[in-house]
């Protein structure tokens, strides 16, 4: 009879892991169940053992804690793969406004969802999209929002910036870069590459080791002046293939000191006493800057410099692939950020290794590109565009602090 019971007990208390939410409610029902049982050993034990109750408790409570834990397989950094980043159980926008409760159908996605074996599963996430990576390929799905800087509020709109992604960045690594997935559901449950009606896209793409990141190798000293000059070399050369601006707009010199101007007015809220006047120094030089080169941008324009280039061209957008530099995760959302004079490409690459104090690696990229394509006289342009490109970096950073800015 009293093994009758146990098994019973046991029983009762697998099929309440459900979820990890049914934990509380699994740790009374196994109390209930140690009562039961006693009262039914007291009708064969006219004296059970006091031992009984505490060997209940104790197997129960640890059996509801162990099969807790081995519910659902866990993601690196010891977080469940089937929880959202930082533990979040929905995501804080959609079409800007928040959604108490709903669990997006990209942090639902397990392994059973993608048509390839998984490794392991992983999210990254910034303001605007999703990464999940699976071992052999990472997925990033759009979210639903609306910025000032992206529309990404209906699934039409997200399968054209999917697609825009897959374009643009195909130029630079066509290896890297596969394909649009659609995502479907079938009976609740998420599929990649289903044929069923999507619900959501996803670029895939081959995935890669953070170390091999521009940035990381840099970190590590890995990387030489003759990986940086190769690396311009080859950006010469993608830029020579790449469309040239048919927008007037695109480019022009009323657009550049629009946007060079405007990091300032962001900044000024966030700087006081000596970093205030260090800004508004740094923002008459710029605007002497402005009138100086104003000529030279509109030639340049005019003669076909202004074209589709990366628009986000720093180290962390650099990855070393198959025994070449190659740039990935290009600007997809806004044109008029993208289509931009070459150099300004150029600069924000050169700004950033000189950040690093790598003024080594700055200068054999640069000479790289110039002795490739033959863009000399876009050097007069370098140090205009590094400070333009220095500046949205700290407005990015002061808006992040603020809350208001992508990561």
């Amino acid at each position: 009879m009293s093994r009758r019971y146990l098994a019973v007990a046991f029983d009762r208390a697998l099929a309440l892991f459900v979820d990890d939410a049914w934990l509380a409610l699994a740790v009374l029902a196994w109390l209930a169940i140690v009562k039961l049982a006693l009262l039914a050993l007291a009708r064969v034990t006219p004296r059970p053992s006091s031992g009984w109750a505490g060997l209940l408790l104790f197997v129960g409570l640890a059996l509801i804690l162990v099969r807790s834990a081995l519910r659902a397989p866990r993601a690196a950094g010891g977080g469940d793969a089937s929880a959202p980043p930082g533990g979040q159980a929905s995501p804080r926008e959609h079409a800007g406004h928040a959604v108490p409760g709903a669990r997006p159908l990209a942090l639902r996605l397990d392994a059973a969802s993608f048509p390839h074996p998984v490794e392991r599963l992983q999210w990254r996430e910034t303001a605007v999209s999703w990464v999940v990576l699976t071992g052999p390929y990472a997925y990033k799905i759009k979210k639903p929002v609306h910025f000032d800087f992206i529309d990404a509020s209906t699934l039409e709109r997200r399968r054209f910036l999917c697609e825009e992604e897959l374009r643009l960045n195909r130029r630079f690594a066509p290896d890297l870069y596969e394909a649009v997935v659609p995502l479907a559901e079938h009976d609740g449950h998420p599929e990649a590459g289903s044929s069923r009606t999507p619900v959501e896209y996803a670029v895939r793409m081959r995935q890669f080791d953070a170390s091999e990141e521009l940035a990381a190798r840099l970190d590590s000293g890995s990387v030489s002046e003759r990986d940086m000059a190769g690396f311009g070399e080859r950006l010469a050369g993608w830029h020579e293939a790449a469309s040239i601006a048919q927008d007037p707009s695109y480019g022009d010199v009323p657009l550049v000191r629009s946007q060079v101007l405007g990091n300032f007015s962001a900044l000024r809220p966030h700087l006081q006493g000596a970093q205030a006047e260090r800004l508004q120094s740094l923002q008459e030089w710029t605007q002497a800057q402005l009138q100086r080169l104003a000529p030279l941008l509109a030639q340049r324009r005019a003669t076909g410099r202004v074209r589709e280039c990366h628009g986000d061209l720093h180290a962390g957008n650099v990855v070393h692939w198959q025994e070449h530099y190659l740039p990935f995760d290009c600007l997809e959302f806004e044109p008029r950020l993208r289509w931009i004079d070459v150099f300004s490409d150029v600069s924000f690459l050169f700004m950033d290794l000189m950040s690093r104090n790598r003024d080594d690696l700055a200068h054999a990229f640069v000479s790289g590109y110039c002795e490739r394509g033959g863009d000399y006289e876009g050097l007069q342009l370098l140090h205009f565009f590094a400070v333009y490109r220095a500046l949205v970096r700290a407005k990015v950073d002061a808006l992040a602090v603020a809350g208001a800015a992508p990561a």
